[in-house]
């Protein structure tokens, strides 16, 4: 119910009783009176908020105008900017389709090539296959020679290291030897200085006997070629010291080099013959090591040969296996022809007994003139005592 209605009872009791038309509009004017001032009211609120309402549409738009106006200068500036990143794509992208065409184009041909290369490859392959399934034998007897080989050079080694220590001990014999030499030749120096003292006493005895000496000075000659022949035996026992120690000496050179020992000849034929026997065992010891060396280097060759023969034959099969084995042919064959050709295995013990074979007959002739020396001293110093008993003869 409106609110005017209720003061509609005290408006009637204070107008009175009214007629029916009158009655009725009171009323109308109590119903429609409220609703008018409400209508006015909400008008005058409709009309305010109407025109904040405006108010406010007008800022915004003006603010959405300014945004607008915003948003087109940079949307402008943003399409510039598009159409020139898209200028520059659309060159950098004809750019690339022709780099990319010509990159297909050159790999399209790589792989023809390709293509080409590897059924070719195949091909050779196959070939290869087939011969390398016929060089297994190859293989193996190459792989034995390469053994043999191994064995060859050790044992060359071996006997290498065998003439080195033989080459020391013969150096050390020689050595010896030379001691042994210039001790005789010391013992020959004094046998000469002695005999020259004897022969120089000697002839004054004679000199003195043949002038008619007396008795007394004959028994001090006679003393003093007692003492001589003292000093002749001393001097005999030294050499023949000299002889034993110099025959020793060859007798330890003769085992070394492997030449049976001989003791030293007493007369000068006898020293002859041993000497030629010497000789002939040395050159029957030197031939035997040079057949040998030939031999070895027969049977060297012959493995070269082989070897040689069986690398042409896998040259045919690998080329980088090829390569390898031609870098390691040479080095085996200098390996196996050098020692042999350089150093045979038993020829240079004997080339040693052949040096020191002049040095051994020396001694042994040395002691010859030095036994002989003595004999010539002995025979003078004979005579002189058996001049003066024929001296003595008269005077008795």
């Amino acid at each position: 119910m409106p609110a005017g209605t209720l003061f509609a009872p005290v408006l009637l009791a204070l107008i009175g009783p009214l007629s029916t038309g009158e009655f009725a509009a009171v009323a109308a004017t109590s119903v429609l009176l409220p609703l008018l001032v409400v209508w006015l009211v909400m008008r005058g609120k409709m009309q305010r908020l109407q025109a904040e309402t405006t108010a406010a549409a007008e800022k915004q738009r003006t603010e959405a105008e300014a945004a607008l106006k915003a948003e087109q200068s940079r949307a402008a500036a943003q399409l510039a900017e598009v159409k020139k990143t898209l200028t520059e794509t659309s060159a950098k992208l004809a750019d690339t389709e022709q780099r990319f065409t010509t990159h297909r184009e050159v790999a399209d041909r790589r792989q023809t090539d390709a293509t080409q290369q590897i059924t070719r490859l195949e091909a050779d392959l196959a070939a290869v296959r087939e011969i390398a399934a016929q060089l297994v034998p190859t293989q193996s007897r190459i792989k034995d020679l390469e053994i043999a080989l191994a064995a060859e050079q050790g044992r060359v080694k071996a006997q290498d290291q065998a003439i080195e220590a033989t080459n020391a001990r013969a150096t050390d014999f020689e050595k010896r030897l030379a001691e042994a030499q210039d001790l005789v030749i010391k013992h020959k120096a004094e046998m000469l200085e002695a005999a020259t003292e004897l022969k120089k006493v000697r002839d004054e005895q004679a000199a003195y006997l043949s002038a008619g000496g007396p008795e007394a000075e004959l028994a001090k000659a006679r003393e003093a070629h007692q003492q001589s022949e003292a000093k002749i035996a001393n001097l005999q026992r030294a050499l023949k010291a000299a002889e034993a120690r110099i025959e020793m000496v060859q007798k330890e050179f003769m085992n070394a080099v492997g030449v049976a020992s001989a003791p030293m000849p007493g007369t000068a034929p006898s020293s002859d013959k041993k000497v030629r026997d010497l000789e002939e065992k040395l050159t029957q010891l030197e031939a035997e090591s040079r057949k040998r060396a030939r031999e070895d280097g027969y049977k060297i060759a012959e493995l070269e040969y082989r070897l040689s023969e069986a690398l042409e034959s896998s040259a045919k099969v690998e080329a980088p296996a090829v390569t390898a084995a031609k870098v390691e042919a040479p080095v085996v064959e200098v390996t196996k022809a050098e020692p042999p050709a350089v150093k045979p295995p038993e020829v240079e013990p004997t080339v040693a007994a052949a040096k020191t074979e002049s040095p051994v007959a020396a001694p042994a002739k040395a002691v010859q003139l030095v036994m002989e020396m003595a004999e010539s001293s002995q025979e003078p110093q004979s005579t002189p005592a058996t001049a003066p008993a024929d001296a003595a003869k008269p005077a008795v």
